[in-house]
């Protein structure tokens, strides 16, 4: 498969040194590991580890090793909620005609209300109005159905 895609990551210059000279030690590069971190998520639908959120803020044991400022930088572009989106563009979708505007409306309280992705909040509008029959190995998803 041809790699055209790139990532950029910024994180401490000492943990990079460290991690690239323990990939070396592998046998393989910094780059290879995170190829293959991100084939494995996306084989396993999740991290290829074990999270768990035993801490009491929103990002659980993964807050130890995140940078604060990066992680606020990263975080969103416009700094918008979830709820703000979906109401501005339900107020939006009043203006306008669309077909399925129902399901769309529907989708957007979803997303409003969950922290499932907004393709996935359609799929659920589109199956409880329209019946539109669902099949996912999503755990998530299919409880909402």
């Amino acid at each position: 498969m041809a790699k055209e895609a790139t990532l950029q990551v910024r994180m401490d210059a000492d943990l990079k040194e460290k991690a690239e000279a323990l990939y070396r030690e592998l046998g393989t590069s910094f780059a290879e590991a995170v190829r293959i971190f991100a084939k494995q998520s996306v084989l396993e639908n999740g991290m290829p580890f074990v999270v768990s959120a035993n801490h009491r803020n929103t990002y659980g044991r993964l807050s130890k090793y995140a940078d604060p400022v990066k992680r606020e930088q990263e975080e969103g572009v416009y700094q918008v909620g979830r709820t703000e989106i979906a109401k501005t563009l339900i107020e939006f979708l009043d203006e306008i005609s669309i077909d399925n505007q129902e399901t769309m409306c529907e989708a957007l309280s979803l997303f409003s209300e969950t922290s499932l992705d907004f393709v996935d909040c359609i799929l659920i509008a589109r199956h409880r109005i329209l019946g539109d029959e669902v099949m996912s190995f999503d755990k998530k998803l299919n409880k909402m159905l």
